[in-house]
């Protein structure tokens, strides 16, 4: 009887409610506010249950029916987007180096899908919000790919992945978050390889050099003159490279945090290989280098700077960038 008395005086206010979200819905494109509303029900639905009042259930099942069908189809046209987005690319003489527009929007989306995915965990935001990842991460590597220049395109990816992070750690989100890990790995990647590619840039002759000994089976087949050649290279010009290799860095990224880190990562890799390169001469050679920088040792063998001495000239440059 209660239930028949409420539905003769609310149902036409009822119906006016659904059919003004209905239109809404029709035109909106705004996933935002879409999921905003599928909260704000979901929150009216606990207090309804709390307070025993089931006579709005089915207000809030039509509700849930018109919201999260429209929610996906909105998420989904995103996702179309950014793949039209990738395919009618088309590469430029000389790729701009800063993130593109899509990388903001789609962070600050991404960024706020999950702080009202918070407490609630809901697999179609999850689902739909991995989908539209992957056609970012796929537009972003397009662009990349699309550039001859492989220092531009690397610094391109670096650049991208860091505002995405950004944008995502503004909003307090750590690493557990799958969304942060994803970037966080592509980030990670990125920078390796772009530490490689610096290193092949800057000290090309070393890194070569070590991986082609180190293949030998027997320390004695490396080259004495090989040896000499590159020792005598990189104690001319090690330092001068040392402080291109900064320069070049301090040019490509605004980002202090992100800058000192990849400094730190080339410089790194710098001090593995030429590590290396130290323990192949004193094996070949059989002997600890002590002489100077520069200088000839026993036999005219040029003494290679010692791995101490570049240890200390990379810690001044910890603080400078």
């Amino acid at each position: 009887m209660t239930r028949m008395v409420f539905s003769h005086i609310f149902e036409p206010s009822i119906r006016v409610g659904e059919q003004f979200v209905k239109a809404y819905l029709d035109t909106t494109y705004d996933a935002l506010g879409i999921l905003l509303c599928v909260r704000i029900i979901a929150q009216l639905a606990g207090e309804l249950q709390r307070r025993l009042v089931p006579v709005l259930d089915s207000y809030v099942n039509s509700m849930n029916m018109l919201l999260w069908p429209r929610f996906q189809a909105v998420l989904d046209s995103h996702i179309e987007s950014a793949k039209r987005l990738s395919s009618s690319y088309r590469g430029k003489s000389k790729l701009d180096t800063q993130p593109p527009a899509i990388v903001r929007r789609y962070a600050e989306l991404a960024a706020s899908l999950l702080r009202l995915n918070i407490g609630h965990n809901t697999h179609v935001v999850a689902l739909s919000l991995a989908r539209l990842r992957t056609e970012v991460q796929s537009y972003l590597s397009h662009v990349a790919e699309n550039s001859s220049d492989k220092h531009a395109s690397l610094v391109f990816l670096i650049n991208s992945y860091d505002l995405l992070l950004t944008v995502l750690y503004e909003n307090g989100f750590g690493e557990r978050e799958e969304e942060v890990a994803s970037w966080k790995q592509e980030l990670s990647t990125t920078v390796l390889e772009y530490a490689e590619s610096e290193l092949e840039n800057h000290f090309g002759y070393l890194k070569q050099f070590v991986v082609d000994a180190e293949q030998q089976s027997d320390i004695g087949q490396i080259s004495a003159d090989g040896l000499n050649r590159v020792a005598g290279i990189f104690n001319g010009e090690w330092r001068a490279q040392i402080a291109a290799i900064n320069s070049s860095i301090i040019q490509s990224f605004s980002n202090f945090r992100t800058g000192t880190e990849i400094l730190h990562a080339v410089l790194g890799q710098l001090i593995i290989y030429y590590t290396r390169f130290h323990s192949l001469y004193d094996k070949r050679f059989a002997r600890r280098s002590g002489s100077s920088a520069g200088s000839n040792g026993p036999g005219g063998v040029c003494q290679p700077v010692g791995v101490q001495n570049v240890m200390v000239e990379i810690k001044k440059y910890r603080q400078n960038f």
